[in-house]
């Protein structure tokens, strides 16, 4: 097979788009923590409730609360930070390079070369291209930079190297 090259520049919509397919087990973790995290600050307002303080005097009143509010808030901006760091870093133009030996992906800020035998798995949506080295990371190539012709070039080269998952 011939070598093939792709350049192009990731956008926020193709992020989002690898974003969902890789963290639907990481969305329900959050959903489930942040149902107990609920939960937790309900019991917390009830209590204070019964103590005889309105819902705003609770606030006032059981600093526990308020902690725990301030506590959640900042945990929310502390997970924050690394994505919005990794959104920065992926949205930058990248080259890749496929032979018949090895993926080259090259950006701005370094270059990686990952042999064929690295990929676990494979995925195709109807908008890219998703190579998978670990079970939760994935490279992608979105879809809509290629020509039908370049999108099932790539396909077969990728089929004869990587597993379908």
């Amino acid at each position: 097979m011939t070598d093939m090259t792709i350049r192009f520049e990731p956008t926020r919509k193709d992020v989002r788009a690898a974003a969902r397919r890789l963290s639907v087990i990481v969305r329900y973790l959050f959903l489930v923590l942040w149902c107990i995290v609920a939960a937790f600050i309900g019991y917390a307002i009830h209590k204070s409730m019964q103590e005889g303080y309105g819902f705003a005097e609770s606030f006032r009143y059981d600093g526990g609360v308020t902690l725990i509010l301030l506590a959640i808030f900042f945990a929310f901006l502390i997970w924050l930070q690394p994505l919005l760091y990794a959104r920065s870093i992926v949205l930058r133009p990248q080259e890749w390079n496929l032979t018949d030996e090895r993926v080259k992906i090259q950006t701005p800020v370094g270059s990686t070369e990952i042999r064929w035998e690295a990929y676990i798995k494979y995925r195709e949506t109807p908008k890219l291209f998703l190579l998978y080295p670990q079970r939760n990371l994935a490279h992608f190539i979105p879809k809509r930079i290629l020509t039908t012709q370049q999108a099932d070039e790539l396909r077969s080269l990728i089929t004869s190297h990587i597993k379908k998952a």
